[in-house]
């Protein structure tokens, strides 16, 4: 053997042994990332599965941004168990006037405290909504009149808004103007709509009084 040949020789053999390497064969590190994964995938059929909820299952309230007449924002649990009602009304509407106080004392004076109203605004400004909202109605909650798409949202979504208002939901079907109650559930399907502009709810109310609101105790958010 030459000098050169020597000294090629373990590299030659070092080639050629990768070279016949039988196919099993695996280098040591993909092996053990192999045997890993199989250790990991045992591990995971002895752990008990956790089964996960669906939309369905855990629904999210459709309504955001809401507040109380402190300003504070109103959380999902506040309305969690109780009967959901939108309230749509305004300050310079004659039926709202005499309607909102009729409501406020029937709130007031339900005492497992189970009923959340949420006015919904039809106001010029947000001055008259606030004011009319801190002084005229209940303790109950108000969606901001700053936030002009979700109360056109629901306006549309429900077919409830004043008369002068059409024009703004050209392609929408008015089910009824303002002042209107609608019972809803937490994904925003209307359940009830009422008229509380018709002197027969007024009659109702005070034939039945707070058993008025008490007829959709089956309404409840769960």
């Amino acid at each position: 053997m030459t000098e050169q040949e020597r000294i090629e020789w373990p590299h030659a053999l070092s080639r050629q042994s990768w070279r016949y390497l039988p196919e099993d064969t695996e280098p040591t590190n993909k092996k053990r990332e192999a045997s890993k994964k199989e250790d990991d995938e045992e591990d995971a059929k002895k752990k008990p599965k956790v089964a996960e909820k669906s939309e369905e299952e855990t629904p999210t309230m459709f309504l955001k941004g809401l507040v109380d007449k402190e300003g504070s924002p109103v959380t999902e649990a506040s309305l969690k168990g109780k009967i959901v009602l939108l309230y749509f009304s305004s300050s310079w509407c004659p039926g709202c006037v005499t309607f909102t106080p009729m409501l406020s004392v029937l709130f007031e004076e339900v005492e497992d405290e189970n009923f959340a109203v949420i006015y919904v605004s039809s106001d010029d400004t947000a001055e008259q909504c606030q004011e009319y909202y801190q002084k005229k109605h209940a303790d109950w909650f108000c969606l901001p009149f700053d936030d002009v798409q979700q109360r056109s949202e629901l306006k549309k979504r429900y077919g409830v808004f004043a008369g002068k208002e059409q024009e703004h939901f050209p392609d929408t079907t008015r089910k009824s103007g303002i002042p209107t109650l609608v019972v809803v559930d937490r994904e925003g399907a209307s359940l009830e709509l009422l008229d509380c502009d018709d002197p027969k709810v007024h009659k109702e109310i005070q034939f039945k009084g707070t058993d008025f609101l008490k007829q959709w105790e089956s309404h409840r958010w769960e």
